[in-house]
């Protein structure tokens, strides 16, 4: 029972700790080296970008969709560097979370936008490299996992449980959605629903109360319990929309928001949750 409450009580009092930064894109040191005899695309009189897209940064991205704005609507992109190059940013996090190659990906993605556009516009209202926010989780599901071979599972147990023994309960559920993370605090720290569920009321009325950045993390967590389903039937608080309603009170209206987890199996090693 001590250990019990004590696990309990660690994991409450660990909503109150100050979030860590976001991942951000780490520049590779050794890449200058490799600068000086590289293929250029010229894209227009301006600007080129390397051949390879390996070799491609943010701003080069942002050229890329520049290019394709141009090339399917016969009109020049009005490119905004610093936010532009900030979506981008959030898109390599995205497909890296994703074990997935964060430059081809990042790269399909903006194609797949365009061919697309119709569906992104009427869904965001806009069409432009903010948009892309809203549509990497459909992205993702629809055109990576559902294609590949689906006896490959990502491994995710080692990164919950690093987060864990550091004490950063609340980004457990920021990068891994409310059943991956209430499933390890009660196989793992002998945490029961109850108290889950009061733990994760909590979190969830701290962080919408709380500053942009708080904020910010609860869109994360919503998030990233639609994108990580779907989820064996033994997970626990799969029925997480209906137990935190005010989620949907609040997040029901975004284009990335799906009433339903995705079908098919896991894409992720479930046996060592359980």
């Amino acid at each position: 029972m001590r250990k019990q409450l004590d696990s309990t009580v660690q994991m409450v009092m660990d909503i109150y700790k100050k979030p860590v930064p976001l991942q951000s894109e780490i520049a590779n040191p050794f890449s200058a080296n490799k600068r000086q005899r590289k293929k250029k695309i010229t894209i227009d009189s301006n600007h080129e970008l390397p051949e390879n897209v390996q070799d491609w940064n943010t701003k080069n991205f942002v050229d890329f969709f520049a290019s394709q704005y141009f090339d399917f609507f016969k009109a020049t992109y009005k490119k905004t560097y610093a936010s532009d190059c900030t979506v981008i940013s959030e898109i390599f996090t995205f497909f890296e979370e994703n074990n997935q190659d964060k430059l081809q990906r990042t790269k399909e993605y903006i194609e797949w936008a365009f061919i697309n556009n119709s569906f992104v516009t009427k869904t965001s209202g806009v069409f432009i490299i903010k948009s892309l926010r809203s549509f990497m989780n459909y992205f993702m599901q629809e055109k990576v996992l559902n294609q590949k071979d689906t006896n490959r599972t990502i491994n995710i147990f080692d990164d919950v449980q690093k987060l864990a023994s550091q004490g950063k309960t609340r980004e457990v559920f920021a990068k891994f959605g409310i059943p991956i993370a209430a499933t390890y605090f009660s196989k793992h720290k002998s945490i029961n629903e109850k108290d889950m569920i009061a733990g994760i009321n909590l979190l969830v009325d701290t962080l919408i109360k709380g500053d942009t950045e708080q904020k910010n993390m609860l869109v994360e967590i919503v998030n990233k319990s639609i994108d990580r389903s779907p989820y064996p039937e033994s997970f626990n608080l799969k029925d997480w929309r209906e137990k935190f309603p005010i989620l949907s009170e609040n997040f029901n209206k975004e284009s990335w928001w799906k009433d339903k987890d995705y079908s098919g199996k896991p894409n992720f090693d479930v046996e060592r949750f359980l």
